[in-house]
């Protein structure tokens, strides 16, 4: 609707010049012609007509006019949806915690880094997930951290992913919608709805229910996180890959690729920024990156920490513990169940 809006704009501003241009032009030919051809007369009987019409239907056409003003933006889409990405992404991080390993989803970000949901040049520019998602990561990687688990926590909800602040809007929305037809429909019987002063509560109606129809869809589209897993799984070939925080390191190939993806991504950003600021393009295409919102360098120092050669052995003195644990976890299972479960040998855990 905004580019039909943006379209048709120049061509009413060029329709309402000539109409001003055409009133004493008509007089003027009006005055030379002969007095059988009035064309001033006619001219002026349509603009009476039109002023009758607004006149006798401005309550309507500013009701139409103030509820798409109200309606047309798709920002509530927009932030429906990074809402739900940036609470997907922090609850795997949290669920990854405890084990070795980064975040899956934490780590296809890094690899894959997103650009926002508003596609116009402003919502690009002033974006902040690349940078949140790099922050999360400069946290932890150089934390010399005790590993608790070797499997990660429950699978993320979707009441997680989509958050109570935004669950309660859409509540709310319809509270609204449906207490407000309750209220009119003890005032007034169905036929005269809308035939007051309730009537100025169209575009109010119509904003919440487009609130809500676009925060609905955005729930709809990435509450499950549907797309994200399948993108994960065509980058991974897996569903949960298990990458060590320190084949993160920036001396492993995991460590060196997070370098070229952020490089890469820092530039794409610049550029954005520099269209978004109408610069002209740089003297020898050398950037000069001073976008505030640009993701930091990955590694909060340039050495690798001096226990980084020590994370290695301790991981599999952890995995020997986890493996023990669970033989006798499912050794105690195999007792209680009186023969009904029989032990098989697994793999060793890697």
């Amino acid at each position: 609707m905004n580019e039909l809006l943006k379209t048709i704009k120049p061509t009413l501003c060029t329709v309402l010049i000539l109409m001003a241009i055409a009133y004493p032009l008509l007089g003027i030919t009006q005055l030379l012609l002969p007095n059988s051809f009035r064309p001033f007369e006619t001219y002026n009987g349509y603009i009476k007509d039109f002023l009758s019409f607004v006149l006798t239907y401005w309550d309507w056409i500013l009701i139409i006019y103030l509820s798409y003003t109200f309606s047309c933006s798709l920002k509530p889409f927009y932030e429906a949806a990074e809402t739900i990405r940036i609470n997907r992404l922090l609850a795997e991080v949290k669920r990854w915690s405890r084990t070795p390993y980064i975040s899956p989803v934490h780590f296809f970000y890094l690899m894959s880094p997103q650009s926002a949901f508003d596609p116009s040049l402003a919502g690009q520019v002033k974006s902040t997930f690349n940078t949140e998602v790099m922050n999360l990561f400069r946290n932890r990687v150089y934390i010399n951290a005790e590993y608790m688990d070797s499997t990660p926590g429950p699978k993320v909800t979707w009441k997680q992913t989509v958050g109570t602040k935004l669950i309660s809007s859409v509540l709310w929305g319809f509270v609204f919608i449906i207490g407000f037809f309750t209220v009119l429909g003890i005032i007034k019987p169905s036929a005269l709805w809308f035939t007051g002063i309730e009537k100025f509560f169209i575009p109010i109606l119509v904003a919440v229910a487009a609130l809500l129809g676009k925060q609905l869809y955005a729930i709809l589209r990435y509450g499950n996180g549907s797309l994200l897993y399948e993108a994960m799984q065509e980058y991974f070939g897996e569903e949960e890959p298990r990458i060590t925080w320190r084949d993160m390191f920036p001396d492993r190939l995991d460590g060196k690729n997070l370098l070229n993806a952020w490089q890469a991504n820092i530039e794409v950003q610049q550029r954005q920024y520099n269209y978004y600021k109408k610069r002209p393009l740089p003297n020898g295409n050398i950037l000069n990156y001073d976008n505030p919102l640009l993701p930091p360098y990955p590694y909060p120092q340039n050495e690798i920490p001096s226990w980084a050669s020590d994370m290695e052995m301790r991981l599999e003195d952890k995995k020997s513990v986890w493996t023990y644990e669970e033989d006798q976890r499912k050794r105690q299972v195999a007792k209680k169940s009186n023969g009904k479960v029989v032990l098989f040998k697994g793999k060793r855990a890697k």
